[in-house]
């Protein structure tokens, strides 16, 4: 497993993980910012595609995101920003044994 990790983070820049480059591959206007730390990866969206880009996670067996295992939100009533409130959604693959943040 330990020589799995390590191949990847040779093949993959640590800015741009396998899922970013696959989620902007299949939903090019919707993707607004990403960003990967270590083995987890964040991916910004644009919300009217949510609903499209959740079912492409679980169902894509190159996603396989059988669990959300986290739902939250960002209030940035101090910071001055709109919109106010940011959603930010926790999946978990235990098929591929990976989580992403959305």
């Amino acid at each position: 497993m330990s020589e799995e990790i390590s191949t990847k983070e040779t093949e993959t820049p640590p800015e741009t993980g396998e899922l970013t480059t696959l989620l902007k591959q299949e939903f090019p206007d919707d993707v607004t910012d990403f960003h990967a730390h270590r083995d987890d990866e964040t991916v910004v969206i644009e919300r009217d595609a949510l609903e499209a880009v959740c079912r492409f996670l679980r169902d894509d067996t190159r996603c396989s995101f059988e669990i959300m295992m986290d739902l939250t939100a960002v209030d940035r009533l101090e910071m001055n920003e709109t919109p106010r409130f940011e959603m930010v959604y926790h999946f978990k693959s235990l098929t591929h044994a990976r989580r992403l943040r959305l």
